[in-house]
């Protein structure tokens, strides 16, 4: 029997591929996990014509991403915050933070194409002042550093 492979089977074919194997083998172990589906003329079409929408799909996010991150070069984020004697904060600024704050400058900009998911930010404030901060985009393809500004919370 001839199946079109939905996900990579080891030591089998990748995805998209259509492989020969066993009518058992199809049915009781490729079909109810979902990696395969019988390879008829339609299938295999409507999965080409997918593949090809999906990557028109990712052709458009990478440019609203490159975008995005000549935009981002431009901008300072500020987050004020509340700190002890001496000015340590009481808890660091995490990268999920900032990430959240970067996204919903994209959300402003009206940028649909790229979710919160895309944006990834390694860094971890515990100093009040000025930091460069690396912001990664996409799958890590494209990144940029963006200026963060820790200060001091006008409620203390």
């Amino acid at each position: 029997m001839e199946v079109l492979l939905l996900k990579g089977v080891e030591k089998l074919g990748r995805e998209g591929d259509v492989v020969r194997v066993s009518d058992g083998y199809a049915r009781n172990f490729l079909f109810p996990k979902n990696l395969a589906r019988p390879a008829t003329d339609d299938i295999v079409n409507e999965h080409k014509q997918r593949k090809i929408s999906e990557g028109k799909l990712v052709e458009e996010k990478m440019k609203a991403i490159k975008k995005v991150t000549a935009q981002l070069k431009k901008e300072k984020l500020s987050f004020p915050v509340k700190t002890g004697d001496g000015g340590v904060l009481f808890a660091a600024l995490h990268g999920d933070v900032i990430a959240d704050k970067v996204f919903s400058i994209i959300e402003q900009k009206e940028i649909k194409e790229i979710n919160r998911d895309d944006i990834v930010v390694e860094a971890s404030l515990k100093e009040l002042g000025d930091h460069e901060v690396g912001v990664k985009l996409g799958r890590g393809e494209y990144a940029q550093t963006v200026t963060v500004s820790v200060t001091l919370s006008p409620e203390q």
